[in-house]
């Protein structure tokens, strides 16, 4: 029972199920004693209730520490380590499943790839240090203005990707010049000149 509660839920609770399984395990004993009459020494029930409390807490602190490392490689194997944002594995198993979904059901739905001009320049220029900012604020701020069902993930170097479900031309055509206005205000805020290079299918 620790191990599967501790599958689905948190260790706050996994602890309170070790100590409800150690007092079931003292009830027990206290029972079978009455049962078949037998009188061990009176520390050895406490001996064992405190060894299997301390089995059961060992083993939920193990599991949901292992539980916790596997979800954050599980996250991290998703994400691009630069910007935060999707990468490009992740990405291309949201576009199969929507590709399986719109298939199936007729729904519209678009992809927007877009680059970033002159930033071999920048890196040029101002060093990585500065491109990689670059990177993270545009990936940051179209991340923020975009619907909590689209998607957006960066592809590699400064190729970036969006994906919009349930999303027509009209629609999409309205997203593309949101993002390009979005980031002319933030590169003139931030004193640069990187325009964005889009494609959309």
């Amino acid at each position: 029972p620790i191990f599967l509660v501790l599958f689905f839920t948190e260790r706050k609770i996994g602890i309170m199920l070790s100590i409800a399984s150690a007092g079931a395990w003292l009830l027990s004993n206290y029972l079978y004693r009455a049962l078949v009459s037998t009188s061990p020494h009176p520390v050895i029930p406490w001996w064992n209730i405190g060894i299997s409390l301390i089995t059961f807490l060992l083993t939920t602190f193990i599991l949901s520490s292992v539980r916790s490392a596997l979800e954050q490689e599980k996250k991290l194997a998703r994400l691009d380590p630069l910007t935060g944002i999707a990468n490009r594995r992740f990405f291309l198993e949201l576009l199969r499943t929507e590709m399986h979904r719109t298939t199936r059901y007729k729904h519209p739905f678009t992809i927007v790839q877009f680059d970033l001009d002159n930033l071999k320049t920048v890196n040029d220029r101002f060093g990585h240090s500065t491109g990689d900012a670059i990177l993270r604020l545009v990936a940051k701020t179209i991340q923020k203005n975009i619907r909590a069902t689209d998607t957006i993930a960066r592809l590699g170097g400064d190729e970036f990707a969006i994906l919009l479900p349930e999303t027509g031309p009209e629609s999409a055509r309205v997203v593309v010049e949101k993002i390009q206005k979005l980031n002319l205000n933030v590169m003139k805020k931030d004193g640069r000149h990187i325009t964005l290079s889009m494609g959309v299918v």
